[in-house]
């Protein structure tokens, strides 16, 4: 148990960054329900908010950049302008929508919101357009941060960003604004969070890991390699972004009549974030495996095993507290009722969905385990079918499930885990198409060097198997330690016996025999299993 405690205290602080955001929203809309103007106000900065998450919300992946490709710091730099260069697009389009026709379409058609609303929309896309490139510089460092282990510090910077906003707000609220400009109340706390969180990260960065950084990497990181590693995280977090939304729109439309449409919607509403608490931290999982399994002067390297038991332990720990909370009678809806503050009949609309909602863990916990092996390996082009899939799975059990007798909420959750379920199933995939094609690079490294080795096209067969016989051949002094393997063998007819004598000698006390990597072996053998 005690081996697990790196890892239980490196990934505490990062279930912080999962739930701060649901209550920073939460803060927000408190803040707005202060407000003289509460209805307008909330829709339109929820439609603002809403349009820059689904926009430019893919930018969070720049941590996973941070993480694994930015090792030096030059590659930093390089990092860094590309983000901002793609924050600042989002600039320029987030004011295009907001000062042309083209944010009046996209919010008073689409939405079919009032001029007065659709104004005040446009208006908090301007405000707000500065976003993308506080996110870059975030994520970015944070990255960075988890990279040599420092997720307190993001943590921190995380939950200071919930406690500013909040602060904000209660000022904000006791001033002029609340009466002559309210949408600026939400904006400001905004921005207050962000500023927070960004000047965090980048003082810990500096404070802890610059020093650490090389000038340079021994690789160094290109453009086009950043772009390769990045889009596929890009179109997965697209996928998910817009899954939801759906979700709540067709749910809302099988229900029988307005009333039970607005029923949906809430329960939904209500069921989303309470469900993330037990399932949404298992998503930091992929952020464990890329800096754990490297050695680093301050910590060991855990193998693939060690960190796959680890995963599975904290699956079985969110479970022994989601199942019980869902499947006992009662009490799922007595949960609902005390934490949401609603009637104990909308409680009870949310038993099933919430029941439902308790076998996403299973899923998030692969996804998440195998998304950062497949982070380690710099295959993420591998991860870019998972999030398509994800969505094409939801819209057919969106049409196919009605047929079925199941509608409105229920429905609804049912779509979004035979989606979880789909993603889960194509990373397995990739992850087990990467691990075959480096057991057949390795058996195929064995067959240009001529080693006159056994039958090695064995698929379980791993790479190290391969450097293990051919130590043993060495050993018994077919193959000369010194001998260039792409000559082939030695043409000696008959070998010298002495120094076949004392090679056997050597090799039987471990002289001069490599040893395989345990790590690799067993990393292999795990993901084989």
């Amino acid at each position: 148990m005690w081996k697990y405690f790196a890892l239980i205290r490196y990934l505490v602080p990062l279930a912080l960054t999962n739930i701060a955001p649901d209550i920073a929203k939460q803060v927000l809309n408190r803040g707005i329900t202060a407000t003289d103007d509460v209805e307008d106000t909330l829709a339109s900065f929820g439609l603002a908010y809403g349009i820059v998450e689904l926009m430019f919300g893919s930018l969070t992946e720049m941590r996973n950049v941070g993480l694994v490709l930015l090792v030096s710091r030059k590659d930093r730099i390089k990092g860094l302008l590309t983000g901002g260069v793609i924050a600042m697009v989002g600039f320029v389009l987030l004011l295009i929508t907001g000062y042309t026709v083209v944010g009046t379409y996209l919010i008073e058609k689409l939405h079919q919101v009032d001029e007065h609303v659709s104004e005040m929309t446009k208006t908090a896309l301007v405000y707000l357009s500065l976003i993308p490139l506080l996110e870059v510089l975030a994520q970015a460092h944070a990255g960075m941060l988890l990279q040599h282990r420092h997720s307190l510090l993001v943590g921190v910077s995380s939950l200071s960003d919930v406690i500013t906003q909040f602060v904000m707000i209660v000022g904000l609220i006791m001033t002029p604004l609340k009466n002559e400009d309210p949408i600026l109340i939400p904006v400001l706390a905004v921005y207050a969070g962000f500023t927070c969180r960004v000047v965090i990260n980048v003082i810990g960065y500096y404070c802890t890991v610059e020093k650490l950084m090389k000038e340079e990497a021994e690789v160094p990181l290109t453009i086009p390699k950043l772009l390769h590693f990045l889009w596929p995280l890009w179109l997965v977090q697209i996928a998910h972004k817009i899954s939801r939304p759906m979700i709540s729109m067709v749910a809302a439309r099988s229900a029988k009549n307005s009333a039970r449409a607005t029923e949906t919607i809430a329960v939904l509403a209500l069921t989303f974030p309470l469900a993330r608490v037990f399932y949404g931290w298992l998503n930091n999982l992929k952020a464990v495996l890329p800096p754990f399994s490297k050695e680093t002067k301050e910590h060991r390297a855990y193998s693939v095993r060690e960190i796959t038991y680890f995963s599975m332990g904290c699956c079985v720990f969110a479970a022994m507290f989601a199942f019980p909370l869902a499947w006992v009678p009662g009490s799922a809806q007595a949960m609902v009722a005390t934490l949401m503050g609603v009637n104990l009949t909308l409680a009870g609309e949310c038993v099933i969905p919430i029941q439902i909602f308790t076998f996403m863990g299973i899923c998030v916990t692969f996804r998440a385990h195998l998304t950062g092996w497949l982070l380690s390996k710099k295959k993420t082009k591998l991860l870019a079918p998972s999030g398509v899939v994800r969505l094409v799975a939801i819209i057919a059990a969106l049409f196919i499930l009605p047929l079925l007798g199941v509608k409105e909420a229920p429905m609804g959750v049912a779509a979004l885990l035979i989606g979880f379920i789909t993603e889960a199933l194509m990373v397995i995939i990739g992850a087990t198409y990467v691990l075959k094609t480096q057991t057949y690079d390795s058996v195929q490294l064995a067959s240009e060097q001529q080693l006159q080795l056994p039958e090695l096209y064995n698929p379980r067969l791993s790479g190290m198997a391969v450097e293990s016989m051919e130590s043993i051949y060495i050993g018994k002094g077919f193959i000369s330690p010194a001998q260039d393997h792409h000559q082939g063998p030695s043409h000696t007819d008959v070998p010298n016996t002495q120094e076949l004598s004392h090679t056997d000698e050597n090799h039987q006390n471990g002289i001069g025999v490599e040893k395989p990597d345990s790590n690799e072996h067993t990393e292999l053998s795990v993901l084989n299993a």
